[in-house]
């Protein structure tokens, strides 16, 4: 997988991130790519929000990972989008929320990594067990700290 700016599409400004790859097999498939290396605190305020444009059903297995600086990881934390699918690529992916060729904006409640701090942003590909090449964009990606 891959993933840069690119000036094609973009929600919100100029640029946005493209990820593309290609999966050959058919016995489950992932890469993580870290875009981003920050130092957030986490609070059970905390809510991260994108938006993404995939091209392809597989482009859907998709999603936003944050690795802390403690191991946690989002995707294996259980947290939940806003449809309760849980904010993990391939669950991503199987959720079937995402529709193709559109902007579709995710939330998650981080309240569950409270107390922990980002160390890298990454984006996410899993799928199980599909093949073929998978593309899309993501932008617009905050991670926001409520007053409680």
């Amino acid at each position: 997988m891959e993933s840069a700016r690119r000036a094609e599409i973009a929600h919100g400004g100029t640029y946005a991130l493209m990820y593309s790859g290609n999966d050959t097999s058919a016995a489950g498939s992932y890469s993580y790519n870290r875009v981003f290396d920050v130092h957030l605190p986490l609070t059970a305020g905390t809510t991260l929000s994108y938006w993404i444009y995939p091209q392809s059903a597989n482009g859907t297995y998709v999603a936003i990972d944050l690795a802390l600086t403690d191991g946690r990881s989002l995707r294996d934390s259980g947290a939940v989008d806003q449809f309760g699918v849980r904010a993990h690529p391939q669950f991503q992916g199987d959720g079937r929320r995402l529709v193709v060729n559109q902007w579709n904006l995710v939330q998650v409640n981080l309240a569950g990594l409270a107390g922990g701090t980002v160390d890298q942003l990454r984006v996410g590909y899993d799928q199980p067990g599909g093949t073929g090449t998978f593309r899309g964009y993501i932008d617009d990606i905050q991670i926001v700290n409520a007053a409680l």
